[in-house]
């Protein structure tokens, strides 16, 4: 995806705060057609984390519309453009949500892509389900390098709830409530919309968890930690009331570790007596862990998450 920069900084006085979005306009055929653009937020400020970018996605009927649904996804560098996106392919989310909503597929939805930052793993890696785990497994993933500290999950979810969803309810046409604040990612990001869905329910109102990172480990595939967030998943059962839930996985790369997690995730999910929930689990055969897999499956995400009633 290609940006035309435009040569404008809009300062939101309004909102008194020293964020300021450099405005990216999506390319058109036509210079008088209605144009998506992406306000990029360099270097967002938090209490309690390290600062980041962040990048909010507005349709090309933003002007029209009253108000929007938000999907809030992780490792939002990866998600629009191919020039900041891992391996050079990005999940091309504008071009399939524009595509749905000219469809009348899904409801008019505006995106807030979250940049990871260095402390990627430990942001996205639960807190409880960690804390719960075994000095012996604590120890393996500390000495593979994967955990390199505690994890700062709940201060990640602190961030996006208490400083983030503020600031975007306040200067965008949102529609703020649970029915329309959706969050999703993949691999850890899998993990940490899981995780979002059960400590913030009154927030989010529904999750996809593509990929999901089960093991955390990237060498063995233990299944300690799985275990740990279905226990963690079984205490906080009326989290997942009145919510849309999704999870996907591969057979392929490090995708073909995920079946036996996703498939107990999967039955103990059965087991719940949950009110106006909606679930879906599906697997990929022949996909990978990449951008790649995920952009191709995302229309079929999206049209779950987002699709009209």
């Amino acid at each position: 995806m290609k940006y035309l920069n435009l040569l404008l900084i809009i300062y939101l006085t309004a909102c008194g705060t020293n964020q300021k979005p450099a405005v990216v306009a999506e390319e058109t055929p036509s210079e008088t057609a209605a144009t998506a653009a992406i306000d990029h937020y360099a270097d967002f400020q938090s209490k309690y984390l390290r600062a980041r970018n962040v990048d909010v996605w507005m349709p090309a009927n933003y002007a029209e519309a009253e108000s929007f649904a938000v999907l809030y996804m992780h490792d939002g560098q990866n998600l629009f453009n191919e020039e900041t996106s891992y391996g050079g392919v990005s999940w091309q989310v504008d071009k399939t949500l524009e595509k749905l909503m000219q469809e009348g597929v899904i409801e008019p939805t505006m995106v807030v892509a979250i940049w990871n930052t260095p402390d990627r793993t430990i942001e996205y890696t639960p807190n409880k389900p960690f804390k719960a785990l075994s000095e012996a497994e604590k120890n393996a993933l500390f000495e593979e390098e994967r955990i390199t500290e505690s994890p700062k999950s709940d201060a990640y979810l602190k961030f996006i709830v208490e400083e983030l969803k503020p600031f975007i309810d306040k200067n965008y046409k949102t529609n703020s409530d649970k029915a329309h604040t959706f969050i999703a990612g993949s691999s850890m990001g899998g993990l940490i919309s899981l995780y979002a869905l059960g400590e913030y329910p009154q927030v989010f109102g529904g999750a996809a968890c593509v990929s999901t990172h089960w093991p955390l480990s990237l060498k063995e595939n233990r299944q300690e930690f799985s275990q740990q967030f279905m226990h963690y998943m079984d205490e906080h059962q009326a989290s997942f009331n009145n919510c849309r839930l999704y999870f996907d996985h591969g057979t392929t790369t490090l995708d073909s570790m995920y079946d036996v997690h996703q498939r107990a995730v999967d039955s103990l999910f059965g087991t719940f007596h949950l009110s106006g929930h909606n679930y879906q689990s599906g697997i990929f055969n022949g996909a990978a862990h990449n951008e790649t897999s995920w952009s191709q499956r995302f229309p079929k995400i999206a049209t779950f998450l987002l699709g009209k009633n």
